[in-house]
Formats: C-alpha cells, structure tokens, sequence
C-alpha cells in the first residue's frame, strides 16, 4: 500500500524571534509518523534553502574519507590522519595551535566554553548566539554555565555590552562573566569587520574574561572579509576556536582548536594571561571532550574530513586570493565577496563549487575579479566552497533586486525588523531584505501567502513574524552546492508567487 503524501504545515508561534525551529522540527516528526516514503514525496523542484546542513558531503571530502579507511589504525586520535591535522592547524592558526577533533558543534561549543570557564561561571553572547538559543540548554545543562545574552543589531554585540555584563564580576549572587563568546559569521548572516572583533577581545581580555569564537561559519566570514582563518582569530588573541565542518562540505564532524599559548597576551591588573589560559584549556579539553561523549572512537575518519577542507599540510591556508573583501553593516546592501557578481540571470551560472572546480561563476554574471577563478584552484577546500555559498547568496539578493520585487529600502538607520510597521502601500506586497548580505544567507519580509507558494518549490524557514500579520520573516541559506541556475530559478519563482 502507497504511503500517503505528507501535508507539511508550519507552525508560527507568537515569538519575538527564532520561530523555524518549530516548524523544522514538527515536519521532520511528521515525516517519521508517515513514512519515509512520504518525506521523499514531499521533495521539492527546487534544491532547498533552508539550511546549509541540507547539502550532502563534498566529493573531496568523501574521496578522503574512503583514503582513510584502507586498514587498521590507532582508535581515539592516536593515528596518522589526527597527526597530519595537527601539523596542518598549526599552519592554518600558527605554530602551537591545538586541534581536538570532536562530532559536532553543539559538542564543539560546549566543550570550549568548559574548558574556559570556571564552575560558577558564566558566558557573555548575542541574544541570538547558537549557543543562547538553539543548543537546548546545552551549554547550562552539561557545562553548567549561565548564559548572558546582550541584545544585538544584526546579530552582532559592541563592547559596551560586555562591559555591562563585567560589572557583575564580584557579585556572589551573580555569574561570574568569565567567557565572552562571538559568533563569527553570526546566526543572522552578517559579518563582524576584523577591527570590529579586535575591539571586543581587547575590552573582554581588559575585563578578564576569555574568548572563544563559535566558527560554525568562520570560513564564510573569512572568504567575505578576504582574509585568513588566523587572521580572524589567532591574530585578533582569540583564545579558543570551535571550528566547522559540516556546513562547508564535511559530513560529520567539526574541532575545537586551542589557539597558542605563546601567542597570548598577559593584561596586567585584569587576571587576564592568556598563555595560563590556554595552557589549562588545552590540559582540559581531552577530558571534557570524552566526558560530554563528543570522542569519537574512529577518530581518524572526522580527521580526514577536515583535513580534506583545510588541505594537507604544506599546501596554501586560503585566505584572501579569490575574493576582494566587502564592507560588513552597509544596510542591505553588503554583497559578500567580490566574486559573488551581481548578475542574477543565467550567464556564468556554473556551479562549479562541486569537484573543486573554485567559486560559482565563471561566466561574466559571476566571474568577479579578474583572474579569481583560476587562482581559486590553488586555494583550499574550505576556501572555494565558502566563497561559493556566500556568492550564491549574493546572487539572490541581486536577483531579487533585479526582478523589480524588492520593496523601497528605508531611510539611513532605519532598517526594517521583525514587527516594524512597514513604510508605503507598495511595500506591503513584495520583499524586504531585512538584514545585511553579508555571507550565506538573506533574511526577507514577504507576504505569508507568497512564502507559502514558494515554499511548494523549495524548502525554507520562517524565522520570525513580519511588519504586519500577513507578513512573515524568512531565512534563505545557500550552501557550498547551492546551483547557480537554482538560485535564478528559486527567485523566479518568489516573482511569481508574488504576481499572484
């Protein structure tokens, strides 16, 4: 007997923001009560937007992952593929840096905020921080640390932030805000500037506290902001890295990298020495890493994945050869690198970011600078890939602009957020970028009505309620296997849903 087609509905709680999770979580449910025949009828035309999670593992990757399993090796990291990272993090991050290689980033966050804070302590981040909002409590629960969310613009905080938190410090009855924890790229797509971040770790390390960087999407801020891993955290004295995989290409699997301890600087006066700091979080991460279940027993194959992505030691660490930087807080207008291009149409709509072939592209809609493809083969695995999904995800916004059903932008510091009444009749029936393109993925105000039509065609979340109620926020994430031609067609079909 057939299984019957699933009917996906998505919930929209009355939160102020985040609401996706429900509707994720509800389908995926749904589709298990019905069958998995179901689920599979319920496979759009279009490749989904919903999450860069959605798309499958690299072939590089998969390639290095077949390589390593030929034979016996050591369990629990004791083998050649962990050694061969080790060498090759202390190229990407510098001479001393430590990798721990662990499943995923729920694990890899909860771990480094562990290994860094002390047991009554707690964690300074964005309201909307991964580790704040969608890790279950993970971090309270198993670390036993008490989140302090600032309230962010655009997913970013400024120091002032952290200084408010700071005042607490030697109140018994309070956390102790040991830990200031930055999201880099943010949940909200945008980008923090390199001297934004420096700014932020100087006044964390003046008030004592360490600073760990969730790099769930470090790459796409990298290969946005043209620069290396290390520029973004070794250099800015970063102390602890949780470093992504899964989102750029890898299948399972994601590290925790303990910067160098030589590297560090001492604040007199604040408590802050980084060296001590590091030396004990690197003592610690072992232990936390196999007490939160988070070591795996075949460890060589999560290795190699990322071995795969940051390249095998002595080949280049990436970092600013394919892409020009952009300029991170320009109002719904930052466009990811400079190799994302601006045509939405189909000329040079390659996907080539599948069998390494470097950025999307190659065509005169999506070359960018000249010469950047055929420098982007000598770059590394995470690089092409990062710099692929952020350049699809311009790619939309430009489309979008293009087909005529983008909304008036508003007046100069005054961007449209969830809730916001929305400024002229017109406005109300097409879309608001509502956040700055800055990496992989564009927010958008539309007509519920119209999300619903296009969501027929590819999959997506909501994300938080619109200007109005007939209006909803949506998130659409591009991904390191994101088509070109499948990002014209999806903004084809969100102007159709609109003329309807």
């Amino acid at each position: 007997m057939s299984t019957p087609a699933l009917e996906v509905k998505t919930l929209r709680p009355s939160l102020p923001f985040r609401p996706h999770c429900g509707s994720r979580h509800v389908t995926r449910a749904a589709s298990r009560r019905a069958g998995a025949g179901a689920y599979a009828e319920r496979v759009t035309s279009l490749p989904p937007f919903a999450s860069d999670n959605y798309a499958g593992t690299h072939p590089e990757v998969l390639a290095a992952v077949a390589a390593a399993n030929d034979g016996f090796a050591v369990a629990y990291g004791d083998d050649p593929w962990t050694a061969r990272l080790d060498a090759r993090v202390a190229e990407v991050f510098g001479p001393g840096a430590l990798a721990y290689p662990l499943i995923n980033g729920t694990g890899a966050n909860v771990v480094s905020l562990m290994a860094l804070s002390e047991r009554w302590g707690g964690v300074v981040t964005s309201d909307v921080a991964h580790v704040n909002t969608d890790e279950n409590g993970a971090p309270e629960r198993v670390g036993g640390l008490k989140m302090l969310p600032c309230p962010s613009a655009d997913g970013r905080i400024e120091p002032f932030h952290v200084e408010r938190w700071a005042g607490q410090r030697h109140d018994v009855h309070r956390a102790h805000p040991g830990v200031l924890s930055l999201t880099q790229s943010t949940e909200l797509g945008t980008v923090y500037p390199v001297e934004a971040l420096r700014a932020l770790v100087d006044t964390a390390h003046g008030l004592g506290m360490a600073v760990h960087v969730d790099g769930s999407r470090l790459a796409n801020a990298a290969a946005a902001l043209g620069c290396s891993l290390r520029a973004l955290t070794t250099d800015l004295g970063v102390d602890v890295v949780s470093l992504g995989a899964a989102k750029i290409g890898g299948m399972i699997g994601e590290a925790v990298v303990v910067l160098a301890p030589q590297d560090a600087p001492v604040v007199p006066g604040s408590g802050y020495d980084g060296g001590a700091l590091r030396e004990r979080a690197a003592a610690a991460v072992p232990f936390l890493r196999k007490s939160t279940m988070q070591l795996a027993s075949k460890t060589r194959f999560v290795s190699a994945q990322l071995l795969a992505l940051l390249g095998e030691p002595g080949a280049p660490v990436g970092g600013g050869a394919a892409a020009a930087p952009v300029t991170p807080g320009a109002a719904g207008a930052g466009a990811g690198p400079a190799a994302a291009g601006s045509g939405a149409g189909p000329a040079g709509a390659g996907s080539g970011a599948r069998a390494g072939a470097g950025p999307a592209g190659a065509g005169p809609a999506g070359a960018g600078p000249a010469g950047a493809i055929a420098r982007a083969a000598a770059e590394p695995l995470w690089w092409r890939n990062a710099v692929h999904a952020n350049a699809m995800a311009a790619r939309l916004r430009a489309g979008l602009e293009s087909s005529g059903v983008l909304a008036p932008a508003p007046a100069e510091g005054d961007a449209p957020r969830a809730g916001a009444a929305p400024e002229g009749g017109a406005a109300v029936g097409g879309v608001r970028i509502t956040r700055p393109v800055e990496a992989n993925a564009v927010f958008a105000t539309l007509p519920r009505a119209a999300a619903d039509r296009v969501r027929e065609q590819a999959r997506f979340y909501d994300w938080a309620p619109g200007e109005t109620p007939d209006r909803v926020e949506v998130r659409w994430m591009c991904s390191w296997d994101t088509p070109a031609e499948a990002v014209d067609a999806f903004v084809a079909a969100v102007a159709d849903a609109l003329a309807r």
